[in-house]
């Protein structure tokens, strides 16, 4: 993707229908008809409320991004058609975030 270091960078992951997780390597688009003119699949984060917390310098313990969901995952009012969204603000630190119903 060009000019991606321009971009937000995200970490996506969700269950599909036979409860695999998949996960996507995602950056922000420039304009709403780029994904399509490169040939890229597409992925909308819904709007919403979330529950979050931030990593700091999370390459010194990247199992900490897994232990942050699973605590997140537990909280009874997450949206079960959500996904796990992981925001890299920069290469040090990355929001973690799961939507509310």
């Amino acid at each position: 993707v060009p000019n991606s270091n321009e971009r937000k960078t995200f970490g996506i992951s969700y269950a599909n229908q036979a409860g695999d997780i998949i996960y996507k390597a995602a950056v922000s688009g420039k304009d709403e008809n780029e994904a399509e003119t490169l040939g890229l699949e597409t992925f909308i984060i819904k709007r919403g409320t979330y529950i979050s917390t931030i990593i700091h310098n999370y390459m010194q313990a990247t199992s900490a991004i897994g232990e942050a969901f699973s605590q997140m995952l537990n909280d009874p009012r997450i949206d079960p058609q959500g996904a796990c969204i992981e925001w890299y603000i920069n290469d040090k630190e990355v929001q973690c975030m799961v939507r509310l119903e």
